[in-house]
Parts: structure tokens; C-alpha cells; sequence
């Protein structure tokens, strides 16, 4: 997998012949772009299945964002949750409220500013299904019977609570639950009033400050990776925002 998200300051033009092997979705940001003979605008974005190259022309000041998915993991995501790939190069459109949240996403996921608090599983798993979401628009979850429902978000939640230091994708949840992603996120928020990703998150946070605060590890980094969260910095601020200290202060209290 691969996010870019690139400026040019004179106009340019990108070309690259033969069949690429991945995915690739494209965003327009500013400025006059044009990628496989569509336009980027406020409210659409392209995406390529690889067989015709690449072509992209691009004015001077243009910016876009591009992503691009390994075929292997876009069939798997796409087959769990009851997606469609689209089978050649085109675009679809999006509203323009739908566009500014996803150009900035990928722009800060580009940076390392967004969702750098998930392992490359998980990361790889979100951003497959951020853009199968864009290319199949809104798609309502399966209706589910209630009784199913409560052994579905307990099973969930049961894997959770097992296996919350190892990566943990949406995906591997919905084949454990049989389920895609809107059905599952519709019957886990209904049940707990939380999204799968906040009851991880928050789950994991718990078991850190257990961690801590009876001294099993010396250094904050340790609980940290011991409860799946890799990246140190986002660990601290979500910790300090669900229990107004610092994972370092806990440890020294402990």
C-alpha cells in the first residue's frame, strides 16, 4: 500500500505504459488535474485497475492524493464486506462534504498525522475500506434478527478482550461475526453506544493503565506495545485524554 499526497509548481505529466500491479485512487486537492481522461473535482475521484497504465496531466500549483492497494488485499476487504471493485479506470462522484473529509484524511495519513496509532494491518485495512467505501456509495447494513445480534457483539467483543495486543482489523471481526462492516458497526454502536475502533481503542487503553499502575512493565513504551498501541506519541494523548494524566505519571505513582 501507498498514499501520496503531492504539490507541483509547473505543469507536469505523468505516464507509465504496461499493466500496473495494484489498485490505484486518485483525489483531486487544487488546481487542474487530469488522471486516465478524468477531471479531478470537488466531487469526484478516479481509480485505475491497472491494465491501461497511467497517464495524469497536471497544472502548475495542482495537488492530489493518491492511493494505491495491493489486488490480493482489495479482493479480500471487498469479498468480507459485500463490495464491488469496479472492473476498469473511471471515476464516481461524491459530495463535495464527502471529498474535503476524504483529501484531508489521505493528506494526513500521508504526513503520518492520521491513524499512525495502528499497526500496518490494521492501517492497510482501513484505507481498503475507505475507499471501497467511496466506490460503492451508500450501502445500507443486512437487517439482523435481535437475538443474533447480542451473540454477534458478544463474540466481538469476547476475540477483543483475547486478542487486543495483536493487530485487530474491521475485517477480521467481520469474518469472525459473518457480517460486513455497516451491519456490524450499526449492530456494535446500537449495543455499546461505541464503534468497533472506539471499544478497541478504549479497551486497550484500560489494560495499559492496568499495566502501569501495577508496575508489570518499567517503561510507558513497553505498555504500550504490549496492548497493541506502536505508536508512543498517539498513545500518550489518547491516554491522557481518557484519564487526565500522562501514561508516565501513572507509572511513576504506581
Amino acid at each position: 500500500m501507498e498514499v501520496r499526497h503531492a504539490a507541483f509548481d509547473a505543469d507536469l505529466l505523468l505516464s507509465m505504459s504496461g499493466t500496473l500491479p495494484r489498485f490505484s485512487f486518485a483525489v483531486g486537492i487544487q488546481g487542474d488535474i487530469d488522471t486516465l481522461g478524468t477531471r479531478l473535482t470537488n466531487s469526484n475521484a478516479s481509480y485505475s485497475c491497472g491494465r491501461n497504465g497511467f497517464l495524469t496531466r497536471l497544472n502548475q500549483h495542482a495537488q492530489w492524493c493518491n492511493l494505491t492497494l495491493e489486488w490480493t488485499l482489495l479482493h479480500s476487504v471487498a469479498e468480507t464486506h459485500g463490495y464491488e471493485i469496479p472492473s476498469g479506470d473511471g471515476a464516481c462522484g461524491l459530495p463535495i462534504a464527502n471529498h474535503k473529509g476524504l483529501t484531508a484524511l489521505l493528506c494526513r495519513v500521508a504526513g503520518g498525522q492520521e491513524l499512525n496509532h495502528l499497526s500496518d494491518p490494521e492501517l492497510e485495512d482501513e484505507l481498503t475500506l475507505t475507499v471501497l467505501r467511496c466506490l460503492n456509495g451508500s450501502k445500507r447494513p443486512t437487517h439482523i434478527e435481535p437475538r443474533r445480534r447480542w451473540l454477534l457483539v458478544h463474540r466481538v467483543i469476547d476475540f477483543i478482550q483475547a486478542e487486543y495486543s495483536q493487530p485487530i482489523t474491521v475485517t477480521e471481526l467481520c469474518l469472525l461475526a459473518g457480517v460486513g462492516e455497516r451491519s456490524l458497526q450499526y449492530v456494535f454502536r446500537d449495543a455499546t453506544g461505541l464503534t468497533v475502533q472506539q471499544y478497541l481503542m478504549n479497551f486497550r487503553l484500560h489494560q495499559a493503565r492496568s499495566t502501569l499502575t501495577k508496575g508489570k512493565v518499567g517503561r510507558v513504551s513497553d505498555a504500550a506495545r504490549a496492548c497493541g498501541i506502536p505508536h508512543l506519541g498517539r498513545f500518550a494523548q489518547y491516554y491522557r485524554r481518557m484519564y487526565g494524566q500522562s501514561p508516565r505519571e501513572t507509572l511513576l505513582s504506581a
